[in-house]
């Protein structure tokens, strides 16, 4: 009791309150896990004295939860096309990330996502903006359809995007804000929990992993703007998908092919006050059943007009014999 009157004028955080509570359990307390030692919790929380110089960097907390600590950003309004262009290399940076874990635990299946869907954004908001020397960065929320019988309608990602002075961009942070333990029960082997949105229809039953999904047959709009989708050539498997805004434009390709995979080349003959979020020319290779984020075309200067001519190609056939 001595430690709670103490602990009522110093900063406190969710862990001490969950460490706390597992002292009053029959269980009794429980040892500090490996990755909250970091933020110098005690085994009783609450019930020991908090270190009175404790800051909110000392703390979890995710920059969209209110601090008592002093900001020094700006706010923006939500869904304008400009952050829009972030919040798309943010999305397809997160996909990326859940296609590569499910590739590495299911190397043998014909396509790249499984229980876990490829997420699709409908909005956006909780904009701000940290200017550092030139360089700049943008935190905000990202809004995706929850899976089918969740008991919400949209599951939130908290993301912070950096782009430096020279125009390179990093994905530094992303983080689930909304609750994902329901979907523990439909989540696919080697997806993290906190990355998987999948449906909760009963009985949960999982994809055929051995199918190549037809990507190309039509996409979800992602944040309200239409995706065009274009054939490498007439006969091609590969396919290739844009949306355009005002500020910019966003790539993406996938693989319908059988049983071969493929290098595509990107790079552009113009770029008129435009940036990308990777080098040029950019290659990425496509296995059967993928479904890649390229990057982003990012226009420069808002008040300027931007132009964008792009080409693609298969440069090889990484597969033996091809």
């Amino acid at each position: 009791m001595k430690a709670l009157a103490l602990n009522q004028d110093r900063l406190v955080s969710i862990l001490d309150l969950h460490y706390a509570l597992h002292t009053l359990a029959p269980e009794g307390s429980i040892e500090v896990s490996p990755e909250h030692t970091q933020y110098n919790v005690k085994p009783m929380g609450l019930f020991a004295p908090i270190d009175v110089n404790r800051t909110c960097d000392s703390i979890p907390i995710i920059d969209l939860n209110g601090c008592i600590c002093k900001r020094n950003d700006t706010k923006y309004v939500a869904n304008d096309t400009r952050h829009m262009m972030l919040a798309e290399f943010a999305l397809g940076e997160i996909n990326n990330v859940i296609q590569s874990q499910f590739r590495a635990k299911h190397p043998d299946a014909a396509t790249g996502f499984g229980s876990c869907q490829r997420l699709s954004a409908t909005w956006f908001d909780n904009v701000r903006e940290t200017s550092q020397t030139g360089a700049v960065s943008t935190q905000l929320s990202i809004y995706v359809p929850a899976g089918k019988n969740a008991s919400q309608d949209e599951d939130v990602f908290w993301v912070t995007v950096f782009v430096s002075d020279n125009h390179k961009m990093n994905l530094t942070d992303y983080k689930r804000i909304s609750r994902y333990g329901p979907y523990k029960e439909c989540a696919d082997d080697g997806v993290d929990i906190k990355l998987c949105i999948c449906s909760l229809i009963r009985p949960i039953s999982r994809p055929d992993y051995m199918t190549i999904p037809s990507w190309h047959s039509g996409l979800p709009d992602v944040f309200q703007h239409n995706t065009t989708t274009t054939a490498l050539d007439n006969s091609s498997c590969i396919y290739v998908f844009q949306r355009i805004t005002q500020s910019g434009m966003t790539l993406e390709a996938s693989s319908e092919c059988s049983k071969k995979s493929y290098i595509l080349e990107v790079d552009a003959d113009t770029l008129e006050n435009i940036f990308t979020s990777l080098p040029l020319p950019y290659r990425v290779m496509l296995n059967p059943g993928d479904m890649v984020f390229l990057f982003v075309f990012i226009q420069s200067n808002h008040k300027a007009e931007w132009e964008v001519e792009y080409q693609w190609r298969i440069v090889a056939d990484p597969t033996p014999g091809g």
